[in-house]
C-alpha cells in the first residue's frame, strides 16, 4: 500500500498544491500544508480500507489539513474561524482546478485545429466571432470545431477516468479507470 501511495503522491502533488493554493494565498504556507499532508498520508495509511478510494482519501486529508491550519492561525490571532473562512459544500468537494491541469495535458492529443479553438474559447475567453477573425473561419465553423473538440476531449477523459459530478457539473471525485 505504501508503494501505491507514493505513486499517487507523485501523480497528485501538483494538483494538491493547486487545490491548496486556491484556498491559501500565501505560497510558503501552501507548501507547508502540502508537506504536512504528505506526513499525514504516511502516518494514516493504515486507516485506508479501500485502495480504490485513495484519491478521495488524499483530498479529504488535504481539506482537513487546510481547515486545521485556518483554525490554528485564527485561534492564535483571537479571531473566530467561521467568520473568516468557510468552505461551502460545493467548494469543499470541488476538484475542478485539479481536473483542468489534466485536461490541458489531454488537449495535446487533439488535432491542432480543435485544440486551438478550445484553448482560445475556454481559456482565453474569445467569442466565436473573435475566433473566426483570428483563425480565418466563420463563426459557425468555430462553433462546430469547438463542439467536436469538446466531444473528443470528453471521450479521452472518459477513457482515462470515471468522474463523479455534482448537480452543477463540478467534479466531486474521480477514479482512474483500470486498463
Amino acid at each position: 500500500m505504501e508503494r501505491k501511495l507514493l505513486e499517487k503522491w507523485e501523480e497528485l502533488n501538483e494538483h494538491l498544491l493547486l487545490f491548496i493554493r486556491k484556498r491559501i494565498k500565501n505560497m510558503e504556507d501552501a507548501e507547508d500544508i502540502l508537506q504536512e499532508v504528505y506526513i499525514k498520508l504516511h502516518e494514516n495509511i493504515g486507516s485506508l480500507r479501500d485502495e480504490e478510494k485513495m484519491v478521495s482519501w488524499i483530498y479529504q486529508i488535504t481539506r482537513n489539513t487546510i481547515n486545521n491550519c485556518y483554525k490554528r492561525c485564527y485561534k492564535i490571532k483571537g479571531v473566530e474561524f467561521e467568520e473568516n473562512y468557510h468552505l461551502t459544500e460545493e467548494e469543499e468537494d470541488n476538484l475542478n482546478d485539479e481536473i483542468i491541469v489534466s485536461m490541458k495535458r489531454f488537449m495535446e492529443d487533439l488535432p491542432e485545429d480543435y485544440r486551438e479553438v478550445i484553448r482560445l474559447h475556454e481559456f482565453e475567453n474569445l467569442t466565436h466571432r473573435e475566433l473566426g477573425n483570428l483563425l480565418g473561419m466563420n463563426e459557425n465553423t468555430s462553433k462546430s470545431k469547438l463542439k467536436r473538440g469538446r466531444e473528443r476531449l470528453r471521450k479521452l477523459l472518459d477513457e482515462c477516468c470515471t468522474f463523479q459530478l455534482d448537480r452543477f457539473g463540478n467534479v466531486l471525485n474521480y477514479e482512474k479507470n483500470k486498463k
